[in-house]
Protein backbone atom coordinates (compact mmCIF):
# COMPACT_ATOMS: atom_id res chain seq x y z
CA UNK A 1 0.00 0.00 0.00
CA UNK A 2 2.76 2.34 0.35
CA UNK A 3 4.49 1.78 -2.25
CA UNK A 4 1.54 2.28 -4.15
CA UNK A 5 1.00 5.59 -2.36
CA UNK A 6 4.49 6.86 -3.31
CA UNK A 7 4.55 5.73 -6.60
CA UNK A 8 1.14 7.95 -7.34
CA UNK A 9 2.83 10.80 -5.97
CA UNK A 10 5.51 10.22 -7.69
CA UNK A 11 3.74 9.91 -11.01
CA UNK A 12 1.43 12.91 -10.25
CA UNK A 13 4.28 14.99 -9.23
CA UNK A 14 5.84 14.25 -12.80
CA UNK A 15 2.47 15.13 -14.44
CA UNK A 16 2.26 18.44 -12.46
CA UNK A 17 5.65 19.03 -13.25
CA UNK A 18 5.26 18.52 -17.05
CA UNK A 19 2.38 20.43 -17.84
CA UNK A 20 4.04 23.76 -15.57
CA UNK A 21 7.05 22.99 -18.15
CA UNK A 22 4.47 22.72 -21.67
CA UNK A 23 2.73 25.77 -20.92
CA UNK A 24 3.91 29.75 -20.97
CA UNK A 25 3.30 33.15 -22.76
CA UNK A 26 5.45 33.86 -25.68
CA UNK A 27 7.35 36.45 -24.66
CA UNK A 28 9.34 37.66 -28.03
CA UNK A 29 6.99 38.62 -31.64
CA UNK A 30 6.53 35.31 -33.59
CA UNK A 31 4.42 34.57 -35.85
CA UNK A 32 1.58 31.19 -35.59
CA UNK A 33 -0.09 29.84 -38.27
CA UNK A 34 -2.92 27.50 -38.98
CA UNK A 35 -0.84 24.98 -41.12
CA UNK A 36 3.01 23.90 -41.50
CA UNK A 37 2.62 25.03 -44.92
CA UNK A 38 1.23 27.86 -43.81
CA UNK A 39 3.89 29.14 -41.99
CA UNK A 40 6.72 27.72 -45.10
CA UNK A 41 4.92 30.24 -46.84
CA UNK A 42 4.80 33.61 -44.72
CA UNK A 43 8.54 32.97 -43.77
CA UNK A 44 9.14 32.46 -47.72
CA UNK A 45 7.30 35.45 -48.22
CA UNK A 46 9.28 37.83 -45.39
CA UNK A 47 12.29 36.59 -46.47
CA UNK A 48 11.72 37.49 -50.15
CA UNK A 49 10.09 40.97 -48.87
CA UNK A 50 6.89 39.94 -51.06
CA UNK A 51 4.79 42.10 -48.57
CA UNK A 52 1.40 41.13 -50.53
CA UNK A 53 1.73 37.70 -49.90
CA UNK A 54 2.65 38.35 -46.75
CA UNK A 55 -0.51 40.92 -45.72
CA UNK A 56 -2.92 38.44 -47.47
CA UNK A 57 -1.63 35.85 -45.02
CA UNK A 58 -1.52 37.94 -41.84
CA UNK A 59 -4.41 38.21 -39.68
CA UNK A 60 -6.53 35.64 -42.29
CA UNK A 61 -4.39 32.32 -41.51
CA UNK A 62 -1.90 33.38 -39.27
CA UNK A 63 -1.02 35.65 -36.32
CA UNK A 64 1.52 37.25 -34.31
CA UNK A 65 1.55 35.33 -31.01
CA UNK A 66 3.51 37.51 -28.44
CA UNK A 67 1.63 38.08 -25.35
CA UNK A 68 0.31 34.87 -25.26
CA UNK A 69 -0.50 32.44 -23.08
CA UNK A 70 -0.13 28.70 -24.45
CA UNK A 71 -0.02 24.88 -23.99
CA UNK A 72 2.37 22.91 -26.35
CA UNK A 73 0.47 19.84 -27.68
CA UNK A 74 3.58 18.71 -29.94
CA UNK A 75 7.42 19.83 -30.21
CA UNK A 76 8.99 19.31 -32.78
CA UNK A 77 12.58 20.91 -33.78
CA UNK A 78 11.75 23.52 -36.47
CA UNK A 79 8.22 23.57 -35.56
CA UNK A 80 5.66 23.16 -32.22
CA UNK A 81 2.14 22.79 -32.31
CA UNK A 82 0.50 24.77 -29.61
CA UNK A 83 -2.64 25.94 -27.99
CA UNK A 84 -3.20 29.74 -28.22
CA UNK A 85 -5.36 30.76 -25.29
CA UNK A 86 -7.51 34.34 -26.54
CA UNK A 87 -10.21 35.21 -23.10
CA UNK A 88 -12.39 32.37 -23.34
CA UNK A 89 -11.37 30.69 -26.81
CA UNK A 90 -7.84 29.14 -27.79
CA UNK A 91 -6.53 27.75 -30.85
CA UNK A 92 -4.02 25.60 -32.30
CA UNK A 93 -1.27 27.06 -34.45
CA UNK A 94 2.29 25.96 -35.60
CA UNK A 95 4.73 28.34 -34.63
CA UNK A 96 8.99 27.95 -34.73
CA UNK A 97 9.87 26.17 -31.95
CA UNK A 98 12.34 28.79 -30.87
CA UNK A 99 8.83 30.87 -29.53
CA UNK A 100 8.58 28.12 -27.37
CA UNK A 101 11.57 27.53 -25.90
CA UNK A 102 12.91 28.57 -22.92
Amino acid sequence: MIGRTIALAVLTSAITFSAIAQSGVISEAYIGCLTEENLSQLEGAISSGDTRLRDSMMGKVCVIVQGYEYSMLDEGILTSTIRVYVNESSIDLIVPSEAVRK
